[in-house]
């Protein structure tokens, strides 16, 4: 409570709690918290709350030799700001910039942002030149531009906020920045997602290099039977007791090598486990035992470490070395005697030499054939493994759905309006179908891309593509469902099979494990909700887009105010705005805001300032006959600088709406 003069007795009337008042310790700063009561004063033990993110300062120091320059002039004249030394401070709580046109107020606040990060309007249209060379804020590494405190803001220019009210930007505002920064769930979820997203990749290469093995298969499948046909031919019981013997030593060969080049690849494989893992001091009982392992890994005998270089030495295996020399010579020798068998027979030296190279070729075939069909069968297992992970994606999309739609319905909650002023706001989303569209479609045509036929419209193959919706229903059909109802829409539609863009997409599915590809690709992106999220914005019952342009802005102002934990700054959020609905509803709106974030404004609505409360007042100003700007630092109840206050366009007016709302006058 406040102590009296009338009070004799102090301690009588002493609290354990704190008194706290916002306003400049003078009569006329406590002449100000009989108007702001609820916002100004507080009894509190603890101190009040202040938004957790705050920018507490820019300072400038730009040198004699700035000039600023329009992109579509080739004049420039000197910056208003070189001459600006001292710290600009910011209140945790609300501050405006204000002042005349061409004052800086709105380049201050844009320099704000770029230093920050944001890209604005102003910069893009504006370059500061600086000796003589264009001036990068990015790489600014004398600063020039020096801003204290977070690094994190929501910078709104004077075109954003209608912008805001299209679609894409307003899904990018709801979305991106309301819900998923302050939704902790979604990061485990992208993380699945992606996760996933690796996986159908994976399993989308593998498939073709199934398709390519099974193909090579084939082709060694054919190339054996030939080579088996030759050897037949000769129908002689030593004949085949010699080949047969050929055929079992260079079997044995076979399968020595292939272990050695098993055993080289194994051990490079640890060799880079063991890079990939590099051990670390943290020492909860996880990290111990990952130690261990690495540790248990590191005493093989062929692994060498020198100097944190990781490098292997192969052993030499005597016994197979040994057999494989035994082998080779039992080689020369039933190669031998299968030549003597043919010179008995009479045989020219060209069937010789073709009969004991089919001898050889049969067993490495062989070989090859059991390499490529355990290759085949390990792809059709993991084939197998991942489609049962990848089948969870729509779990996570469902998972996803819920946490936006419950977080929506928050925001939705808040933007709840009950003022004359203005209508309810509301937001809603939905699957953005078309974009789903263009994006499968482009990734499968660069997928199959060696069917393209020159000169054919990729806009007709994609017409084709889609004659079956790709949608989840897709997803659950097989090959002969899906060809059948790709061919009768080809009919019903009345397309010429000869047509290239039909006969691309025919071609493409003439294979089923092409069709398991393009529904991995489908899958990939249809369950990926928030690649392909749209948020659509209300204003009473009407969409966003269908409103007025004042509608628009106001649904967008609100929208700013009421959500968001950045600290908030726009310039000139009055532009689009009636000033009616800045003094009767936006004021009330800031003052109860801007305890959980901040916001800064350069304004020339005097509403905005004096009425909204705010706690720091940068005024701005080109004297006459001058170029650059001067600012004064105040507060609405600094009488020294209330002038000044009045001046601004409507200051008088909203002084008296300030008194006349609680009856007190000077």
């Amino acid at each position: 409570m406040i102590i009296c003069s009338d009070n004799h007795e102090i301690k009588k009337y002493a609290v354990k709690q704190n008194l706290w008042i916002k306003a400049d310790p003078t009569f006329e700063g406590l002449k100000q918290i009989l108007y702001e009561p609820t916002h100004r004063v507080k009894i509190s033990e603890q101190k009040p709350r202040e938004p957790i993110r705050k920018i507490e300062s820019i300072k400038f120091n730009f040198p004699s030799s700035t000039f600023i320059k329009r992109n579509s002039s080739t004049d420039k004249q000197e910056f208003c700001l070189n001459q600006l030394r001292n710290e600009i401070l910011f209140s945790p709580y609300f501050t405006c910039l204000i002042g005349g046109r061409g004052t800086g107020k709105s380049t201050i606040i844009n320099l704000l942002g770029e230093r920050l990060g944001e890209k604005t309007e102003f910069f893009r249209d504006n370059n500061l030149i600086i000796d003589g060379k264009k001036y990068d804020i990015e790489t600014d590494t004398n600063n020039i531009v020096a801003v204290a405190g977070t690094n994190e803001i929501e910078f709104v220019s004077q075109g954003k906020i209608e912008r805001l009210a299209e679609g894409n930007e307003l899904t990018k505002l709801i979305f991106n920045e309301r819900i998923k920064e302050v939704e902790s769930g979604f990061y485990a979820l992208d993380s699945e997602i992606d996760v996933l997203i690796l996986i159908i990749d994976e399993t989308i290469k593998l498939l073709f290099d199934l398709q390519k093995t099974n193909l090579t298969l084939k082709e060694k499948t054919k190339e054996k039977g030939t080579t088996q046909n030759i050897i037949d031919s000769v129908n002689d019981d030593r004949y085949k007791e010699i080949t047969n013997r050929i055929n079992d030593i260079r079997k044995e060969i076979s399968s020595i090598t292939t272990s050695q080049t098993r055993y080289e690849n194994l051990l490079n494989s640890i060799r880079l486990l063991l890079i990939e893992n590099i051990q670390i001091e943290t020492q909860n009982d996880v990290e111990l035992r990952i130690n261990e392992i690495l540790n248990l890994i590191k005493g093989i005998d062929e692994i060498v470490t020198q100097e944190n270089e990781i490098s292997i030495e192969l052993k030499e295996f005597e016994v197979s070395k040994n057999r494989i020399d035994v082998l080779t010579r039992e080689f020369v020798a039933e190669n031998q005697k299968l030549k003597e068998f043919f010179q008995e027979k009479g045989m020219s030296e060209e069937t010789i030499k073709d009969s004991q190279k089919a001898n050889e070729n049969l067993a490495r075939i062989n070989s090859e054939i059991a390499q490529l069909t355990l290759k085949t069968d390990r792809s059709k297992e993991t084939f197998k493994e991942n489609s049962t992970k990848i089948d969870g994606f729509s779990t996570l999309y469902n998972s996803y759905f819920q946490l936006i739609e419950s977080n929506l319905t928050q925001i939705n909650r808040k933007l709840e309006v009950n003022n004359e002023n203005v209508l309810n706001i509301n937001f809603k989303f939905e699957f953005n179908t078309e974009d789903l569209k263009q994006v499968v479609f482009d990734e499968f045509y660069n997928t199959f891309s060696s069917f393209h036929l020159s000169g054919t419209s990729s806009s007709q193959v994609k017409e084709v593509l889609y004659l079956v919706d790709p949608n989840e229903a897709l997803l659950n059909y097989d090959f002969k469902t899906f060809i059948a109802k790709l061919e009768n829409e080809i009919d019903l539609k009345g397309y010429r099979r000869t047509n290239n863009y039909v006969k691309i997409i025919t071609d493409i599915f003439a294979s089923n494990i092409n069709f398991i590809v393009y529904k991995l690709i489908l899958r990939k992106h249809l369950y990926n909700l928030s690649k392909f999220i749209k948020i659509k914005g209300f204003y009473g019952d009407r969409e966003l887009q269908n409103c007025s342009f004042g509608q628009r802005c106001t649904a967008v102002i609100v929208t700013l105010l009421m959500t968001g934990v950045k600290p908030l700054v726009i310039d000139e959020p009055e532009a689009h705005l009636d000033n009616r609905l800045v003094a009767d509803y936006l004021v009330d709106l800031i003052k109860s805001k801007k305890l959980d974030r901040q916001i800064i404004f350069a304004t020339h609505n005097s509403n905005f300032v004096i009425n909204g409360d705010s706690e720091l007042i940068h005024i701005l100003e080109i004297p006459l006959n001058n170029i650059f700007t001067n600012m004064t630092s105040t507060s609405i109840e600094n009488v020294d600088n209330r002038e000044k206050l009045l001046k601004l366009e409507g200051g008088r007016d909203a002084f008296l709406t300030r008194e006349q709302k609680y009856g007190i006058h000077n």
